[in-house]
């Protein structure tokens, strides 16, 4: 597993987190330049790699995803991100852990959700640590699924354009934080879009929105290729006023 950027006093606490034996095998994964957008300024900032494969957890066969985003010494300058984002999900989807580790700025934490589904209701048990310290433990219980960030992802890798309007909505709850948020997933058609290596590539656009704070706002574009194996090409994370955007430099398998 790559090591990433943490301040001294996660360290310890970390490892016990996200170094785990997995005893993982790789199915796919995929390397992206990152650049980061204020305005009319765009940046090259580091690298991403996004990753999946089929792991024990809980004696269970599962699916565990990682996203890890890396910004350089130019980029720092205005903006510093070291994220990794893991999700464990049983091969039929349902999920069962998520723990994103946020080293953005001057913020450094560790967001975790734990999922237990029964007859229908998922309840999600939320918690955020902060200086080696709890400061959010709480539960909230919705009806169906609840999914978090990279679920969702492979949830939308699985969308097709075939019989589907522009502007059509799927709506979903997933883990934002120290809560649960209803998603909008909006197809916004087709376009032709560059990876990194500059090869054109037909995608399907998915914005992903949000009502958090009281108006709907985007949060994530999603460029997935329009074909079987709906490769994400590009992903445009909006933070605040700055958009962190990965576009894809090599696919492996």
């Amino acid at each position: 597993m790559k090591r990433f950027f943490l301040q001294p006093f996660f360290s310890v606490f970390i490892s016990a987190l996200v170094l785990l034996p997995w005893n993982e095998s790789e199915a796919e994964t995929l390397d992206y330049r990152l650049s980061l957008s204020l305005g009319h300024i765009s940046i090259g900032a580091g690298t991403a790699s996004l990753s999946d494969g089929r792991v024990s957890y809980g004696g269970d066969d599962c699916i565990r995803m990682q996203l890890t985003m890396n910004t350089g010494r130019a980029a720092d300058v205005f903006f510093v991100l070291r994220d990794t984002i893991v999700s464990v999900q049983q091969t039929d989807g349902t999920p069962l852990h998520y723990e994103k580790i946020v080293n953005e700025a001057d913020k450094h934490n560790v967001e975790t959700a734990d999922f237990s589904e029964t007859e229908g209701r998922c309840d999600v048990n939320l918690k955020i640590f902060s200086s080696n310290r709890k400061v959010i433990d709480r539960t909230e219980t919705w009806n169906g699924r609840v999914y978090d960030m990279l679920g969702m992802l492979r949830f939308a890798r699985g969308l097709h354009s075939e019989g589907r309007a522009e502007g059509s909505v799927v709506r979903m709850p997933m883990v934002n934080g120290d809560r649960v948020v209803m998603q909008n997933i909006v197809y916004e058609g087709v376009e032709t879009v560059k990876d990194a290596s500059g090869n054109r590539r037909k995608c399907l656009r998915l914005s992903v929105r949000d009502s958090k704070y009281g108006t709907e706002r985007e949060t994530l574009k999603v460029y997935v290729t329009d074909d079987e194996r709906h490769i994400p090409v590009r992903l445009d994370i909006v933070a605040g006023k700055i958009t962190i955007r990965s576009t894809l430099k090599e696919y492996k398998d």
